[in-house]
């Protein structure tokens, strides 16, 4: 399990943030959050029949219930939101269910995904096709390039691509792989948001996170499986085959590679310094 979570620290390497020419000074009224990537900022486009963050115990802390998050309460998404005074935006897979919420962006992350095909999410929408979703929207005058010019958009990069690679040619050459991340589709994403590219160093705040939490079974999931089962795994019985924590807030990880909303919750504070960037 070490080893597990010691390998998902290595690959979390990129959370960028790209927002307006002109900073967001002032934060505008209409300011407008976009997410794209994986599991770290999906709010619930991950498919119900598919993906376990719909059943139990996903969301027990927030919002109460299994809604596609894949912790027990908040993600990144939800803590970056909070910093520009907005709601989270509405998962894509919901978007005609509120048309109300779409004022404030649309997250188009999903789980398991990457910059490129993944195979721990086979025809899931990766990197390009979230990006292709944000152009049609655009296209249809769903956004303007008013609304643009006080939008943010939010992208996480985690482990997905790296896992595929090393699946299928057995070794890494983590440079040059990861320049691949930083052009192409991002380069795309930033010409449709404008031209501030914000690196934010993901793996330091986790680390600085971690050290907050020192003493409290850091490697531990809060949820896991009494025999080495996934968190929420149930038999065929309905029997419960996994265990949960007793003190949620007192734990950094909720599943094997998934922080808890504590956890997210000190990442972000550790970003904060960075996100004051975009007030500038």
């Amino acid at each position: 399990m070490g080893k597990k979570i010691c390998f998902t620290f290595f690959c979390l390497l990129s959370l960028a943030i790209f927002s307006t020419g002109n900073g967001l000074k002032g934060q505008p009224s209409n300011t407008k959050l976009f997410v794209f990537g994986d599991s770290y900022v999906d709010t619930g486009n991950s498919p119900r029949a598919l993906s376990k963050t719909w059943k139990p115990p996903y969301g027990i802390t927030y919002p109460g219930k299994p809604f596609g998050r894949f912790s027990d309460g908040r993600v990144l998404t939800d803590y970056i939101a909070s910093f520009l005074r907005i709601k989270s935006p509405l998962p894509y897979e919901l978007k005609n269910f509120n048309r109300k919420l779409i004022k404030y962006g649309i997250n188009f992350a999903h789980g398991g995904t990457g910059v490129f095909p993944t195979i721990i999410a086979i025809n899931q929408p990766n990197m390009t096709t979230q990006i292709d979703f944000f152009q049609q929207l655009i296209l249809k005058n769903v956004y303007t390039k008013e609304d643009l010019r006080s939008s943010v958009a939010l992208v996480s990069l985690a482990g997905n691509d790296y896992v595929t690679y090393l699946a299928k040619n057995g070794t890494l050459k983590l440079s040059q792989f990861h320049n691949q991340f930083l052009h192409g589709n991002l380069l795309a994403l930033n010409k449709q948001i404008g031209p501030v590219f914000i690196y934010l160093d993901l793996y330091k705040a986790f680390t600085s996170a971690l050290h907050l939490h020192r003493g409290n079974q850091l490697l531990k999931p809060c949820c896991a499986g009494v025999h080495g089962e996934d968190c929420g795994f149930v038999d065929k019985n309905g029997i419960k085959k996994y265990v949960i924590c007793k003190n949620r807030k007192q734990s950094f990880f909720w599943d094997l590679i998934h922080p808890t909303n504590e956890g997210w919750r000190t990442v972000y504070l550790a970003l904060q310094p960075s996100l004051k960037c975009l007030l500038y």
